[in-house]
């Protein structure tokens, strides 16, 4: 049994029996693991990832999905929940059409995405090995202060496995940290990679029920 499977046991029972010292310890193991070293994922892995995300999302809740090379020798990839436009250099191998998606709706997402970069945004930085260690740690939601337009604090929520899937549709390395720019709880929020390419992710709702 790994470090991560005995955290989640014992995060299991804490839940049932709150003990104060098992709770201590949870936080001790919890440190542990997010010091674990994550190794960069391969261009094959990252594939399967990306093609696994996609065609799962597919049959789950999305509609509007896939992938597409625009006349700029961009590849544009959604599932709805985020968007990404790559350029070649980020292209993922073997994924040139996935799904059923009209040229349109891509062009749609780029004039969407064109629209957002006229406004003023709150940068955030993000380090790419939390984000990847909270999935790990099956944390679903993460929140980031920001001050909106009129001065006043504001927090805004993203569900991390979107967040994992926007690092590995854009090819963040796991060491990197990047500005994810926000501007209001519920609008897309987007990163730009210095080399062009660029992505859109819808932040959530936080069911405080």
């Amino acid at each position: 049994m790994n470090k991560i499977e005995i955290f989640n046991k014992l995060n299991a029972l804490n839940t049932k029996i709150n003990n104060f010292e098992l709770s201590e310890l949870l936080e001790t193991l919890k440190r542990e693991i997010m010091l674990d070293d994550i190794k960069n994922t391969s261009d094959k892995e990252r594939t399967k990832y990306c093609l696994n995300t996609l065609k799962n999302n597919t049959k789950t809740h999305i509609n509007f999905n896939g992938c597409f090379i625009d006349e700029n020798n961009n590849q544009m990839i959604t599932d709805s929940y985020f968007f990404v436009n790559l350029v070649e250099c980020d292209f993922i191998n073997g994924f040139n059409k996935v799904g059923e998606i009209e040229e349109k709706a891509f062009k749609n997402l780029k004039r969407d995405f064109a629209l957002y970069r006229v406004y003023e945004y709150t940068p955030i930085k993000v380090n790419v090995k939390d984000i990847l260690n909270l999935v790990k740690m099956k944390e679903q939601l993460i929140g980031f202060d920001f001050i909106n337009d009129d001065g006043i604090k504001k927090i805004v929520y993203f569900n991390t496995k979107l967040l994992k899937d926007l690092i590995y549709f854009l090819n963040l390395q796991n060491k990197e940290t990047f500005e994810l720019l926000v501007k209001h709880p519920l609008k897309p929020a987007y990163v730009v990679k210095e080399n062009g390419s660029y992505g859109l992710i819808s932040p959530v709702k936080k069911d405080n029920g």
